[in-house]
């Protein structure tokens, strides 16, 4: 099998041909750019656009290209792969016939050329015996001897019977060699038929080929084309029922559009007089919301100040019996167990969470005390006010959790502490140490 090779160096060689300079890619230019831009301007993908004339039928056109275009699009490229496939058959199929061809005709080549040879060589060989002959004819007749004996008419005839024998041996070999020549040239022209006759063997042989590609191409096609076929005659009929749909939804968008404008006008309408009525209300609002705040805030700071009041007067009580009978004297109770102490504790530390939601709603401190006394008992409310408040518990609180059995206790990590509230008396601080709570 040949191949071809080119040089790409001193005694290095590369297959194929040389390899040709590639072409430089032209420059994109502005106008290609605009062109690519003003795809978008097709109707088709302007919505709000009014399709009419031109720009309905353009419109109308985009949508039938949209549904059908992709479609033929496709066939008409099976129909191009197809038919480039069979040509590329056909054209290796007829290479391959081509080859054999040659092969057969350098046959007939050679049996023509066999059959020549022939010829020449039995002519030489009947010419050749004919020479001989003559030869041998001369030597005989230019003997001394029996040219003597013959002019003395003592030769009794030998040299016209050698004459005539050698005469006989000419005839001979003269229809020999007329015989092998007929031979040879029956021969030769035998092979030179055989040869031709598979060279055109070999020619029929490769029409049938590429008739048979060339049909076998043709059915394969001819579905392909039927459907394209059907595919453009859809696209044809699409392009009157998309005209007719786009020029009925123009004149639905046209009503559409003024009763638009007409319940525009009036919703306008409607909602500037609802900005009025609503600012007029949100005045009387403002209004009466102002003095109700007002008298919220006094009444709240009055209940206050009356509950605080209280909480002092029961703190005071508290310490006042605490000195006087001591911690662990008469009216002490017996102490919690751990379960039940950290259930009570634990109880306070929610009151104490729900306390940080409420006030980080601006909740007031009676609102507050009044939910929590849903959940938690007084004393309960009491130190989860006091811990959230000022993180330590009054000496009165300390002591009645005391006497109810409550002792230990955490607040942010570090034990409950009894504090020196500025507002507390000295006696009530007095009071605080002796608790040891």
């Amino acid at each position: 099998m040949w191949r071809q090779i080119h040089a790409v160096g001193p005694g290095k060689w590369a297959p194929g041909p040389p390899a040709k300079p590639v072409a430089p890619a032209p420059a994109r230019t502005a106008t290609t750019k605009t062109t690519t831009t003003n795809q978008w301007s097709n109707p088709l993908y302007q919505p709000t656009a009014t399709l009419s004339g031109k720009s309905l039928s353009d419109a109308a056109t985009a949508l039938t290209n949209a549904t059908y275009d992709p479609v033929i699009s496709q066939y008409q490229q099976q129909i191009a792969n197809r038919t480039q496939q069979g040509a590329a058959a056909q054209q290796q199929a007829a290479g391959y016939f081509n080859q054999l061809g040659q092969y057969a005709q350098s046959a007939v080549d050679k049996a023509n050329s066999i059959g020549a040879d022939l010829n020449t060589t039995l002519q030489g060989i009947g010419q050749g015996t004919q020479s001989a002959l003559d030869q041998i004819g001369a030597q005989q007749a230019a003997v001394p001897a029996l040219q003597a004996l013959q002019n003395e008419g003592l030769g009794g005839g030998a040299t016209q019977q050698l004459a005539q024998q050698l005469a006989g041996l000419k005839a001979t070999a003269a229809t020999n060699a007329q015989s092998a020549q007929s031979y040879g040239a029956i021969v030769g022209s035998a092979a030179s038929q055989r040869a031709a006759g598979m060279l055109g063997a070999y020619a029929l042989g490769g029409q049938a080929a590429l008739g048979k590609i060339g049909e076998a191409t043709q059915q394969a096609l001819t579905p392909m084309e039927t459907n394209l076929t059907s595919e453009q005659a859809k696209k044809a009929a699409a392009f009157g029922t998309n005209l007719q749909a786009l020029r009925q939804q123009q004149f639905n968008n046209l009503v559409a559009q003024s009763g638009l404008n007409i319940k525009q006008a009036t919703l306008q309408n409607t909602i500037t007089q609802d900005v009025a009525n609503r600012t007029s209300r949100e005045k009387i609002a403002a209004g009466v919301q102002a003095g109700a705040n007002a008298r919220s805030k006094a009444s709240i700071d009055a209940a206050w100040a009356r509950n605080q009041a209280n909480i002092t007067s029961r703190e005071k009580a508290a310490a006042q019996t605490a000195a006087a009978k001591g911690s662990t004297g008469a009216g002490a109770t017996k102490p919690l167990t751990l379960s039940e102490n950290n259930s009570y504790w634990g109880t306070v530390a929610k009151g104490i969470s729900a306390i940080g939601v409420a006030r980080s709603q601006n909740y007031g401190w009676p609102a507050i005390r009044t939910e929590l006394l849903t959940k938690l008992n007084d004393l309960q409310a009491r130190a989860a006010v006091e811990l959230w408040q000022y993180h330590y518990l009054s000496p009165g609180t300390a002591q009645q959790l005391h006497g109810a059995g409550v002792r230990g206790g955490t607040y942010n990590g570090k034990p409950i502490q009894v504090g020196s509230n500025p507002a507390l008396t000295q006696f009530e601080q007095a009071a605080s140490q002796q608790l040891g709570f």
